[in-house]
């Protein structure tokens, strides 16, 4: 919005020059219309392949910024944006089979884990500056971090999304029942498990993202087929057929979600999709092997991060734009401009 500011005795020519800019503002809002300032900023993280190694990076309006060195394995998986800082989260692999959390502010690493045992970090929100990072440590402990302080959940479990609202944190992912020797759905609540999704002895089950408006929690994930639950009431997406659902955000009443539907065996086909309210849009073709891995919005611009045929791509309200051969998009995240 323009600001301005009234003094007295103002020349004749200077009250006809802000007449004609306020007529401007008022014929801008008569026709529901507003100047919406700037473009806003696009952030993917993700990664590319070189020297024969997986290397982290991020990407800022396309442009490739890589985080890692190309002598060892490196992952970014999510990517979060707070004033000047730019935060992306991962793993890096020094030894095989053991991965260490780590965080990338503004290019420089930070690890989260000693490298003593498996560690991974999956997610991240930023609410009033902290930063909160949600992943697993010690070979599988589903766990966060609060501004680098550790907060363990649960064993034999994996914290895969993270959110934040208010006072509250909340984390989404997987917990393993001995009892049926499957895993479940479930999330926490300020560290306490609030509630198994849903228990099914038929099949694996994971909750793979979480949202929280007004209090209400959405979470979207796999449990014999694609579903997503408001409060707990599940929604399910391709009753019950080959459809992961990887990434949910939530405006109003409106629930968006991102994720796979892949073709039966033994066609090795993975179409990335994106659901509205629970009716589905494919972003690829059905002769492609595509993964939509994360969603972002931006006013009425639907941003999705994946991948297709091996290229880090993603897709804005359905057209794809390439970042990458060679490579994947794993988070978005989008940074608005407005007018001062």
């Amino acid at each position: 919005m323009f600001k301005y500011q009234t003094y007295p005795m103002m020349p004749k020519c200077c009250l006809i020059l802000l007449s004609t800019v306020c007529l401007f503002i008022f014929s801008c809002k008569k026709n529901g219309e507003k100047p919406s300032g700037p473009p806003s900023d696009i952030y993917n993280a993700g990664y590319i392949r070189a020297n024969g190694h997986v290397v982290a990076a991020y990407w800022k309006n396309g442009t490739l910024v890589r985080l890692g060195d190309n002598t060892i394995n490196t992952m970014a998986f999510a990517v979060a944006v707070d004033g000047n800082d730019i935060y992306v989260v991962g793993s890096i692999n020094k030894i095989a089979q053991i991965g260490i959390a780590v965080i990338w502010k503004n290019g420089v690493l930070t690890q989260l884990t000693d490298g003593t045992s498996d560690a991974d970090a999956r997610s991240i929100s930023i609410s009033r500056h902290n930063v909160y990072v949600g992943g697993f440590i010690n070979n599988f402990q589903a766990a966060y971090w609060k501004n680098g302080v550790v907060t363990s959940l649960a064993n034999d479990a994996v914290t895969n999304s993270i959110a934040v609202e208010g006072n509250n944190v909340y984390a989404a992912g997987l917990i393993f029942d001995p009892t049926i020797s499957n895993d479940e759905a479930v999330y926490w609540t300020n560290g306490t498990a609030k509630e198994c999704i849903v228990s099914s002895v038929n099949d694996n089950s994971r909750a793979s993202a979480i949202a929280v408006s007004g209090g209400d929690v959405y979470i979207t994930g796999y449990a014999n087929g694609g579903k997503y639950w408001k409060n707990g009431i599940e929604t399910d997406l391709n009753n019950g057929g080959y459809c992961y659902p990887s990434a949910i955000a939530v405006i109003g009443s409106d629930v968006y979600l991102a994720g796979d539907v892949d073709s039966p065996a033994p066609s090795p086909v993975s179409t990335a999709t994106f659901w509205k309210n629970g009716t589905a849009l494919s972003l690829t073709r059905s002769t492609s092997l595509a993964h939509a891995n994360a969603i972002a919005l931006d006013r009425s611009d639907v941003y999705i991060a994946g991948q297709d045929d091996g290229n880090a791509v993603y897709w804005k309200n359905g057209s794809e734009v390439t970042l990458a051969a060679n490579g994947g998009s794993n988070g978005v995240t989008i940074v608005q401009h407005y007018w001062q």
